[in-house]
């Protein structure tokens, strides 16, 4: 995790893992990243939305990401090229489990994109 991948001129890195209390009750813990976009193309992009990274756990199991109100989203929208970087939380239920989880995004590049990217990392 922190590693950048590269596409079409836009970098996207999913930094660590990190345990998030949230939910509607204190004793949910959640598991985030925080994810960060750079436009170096020279067209706009989409920035995607929360709901296109799901995450892998030591067992294989996947989970989507979840909706926290108490950390910054990944907000869906438009990046400008050359412009700031665009970042914000990805969240998923933390399943408790030691050992490698993979954060996974699916057709962050728009619908008809079909690329996975995987970010690894050891709890």
């Amino acid at each position: 995790m922190g590693a950048t991948v590269e596409r079409g001129g836009v970098a996207i890195t999913a930094a660590p893992l990190e345990i998030q209390a949230g939910g509607y009750a204190d004793t949910e813990q959640f598991l985030c990243t925080r994810v960060t976009l750079t436009n170096d193309s020279d067209e706009s992009v989409r920035v995607p939305s929360i709901f296109r990274f799901h995450l892998q756990d030591p067992a294989g199991r996947g989970s989507t990401s979840e909706y926290l109100s108490s950390v910054e989203d990944l907000e869906y929208d438009e990046l400008a090229p050359g412009g700031s970087p665009v970042s914000g939380s990805v969240c998923f239920d933390d399943p408790g489990q030691s050992g490698e989880y993979v954060v996974l995004g699916e057709g962050l590049f728009g619908f008809s994109d079909t690329t996975r990217i995987g970010w690894v990392t050891e709890r």
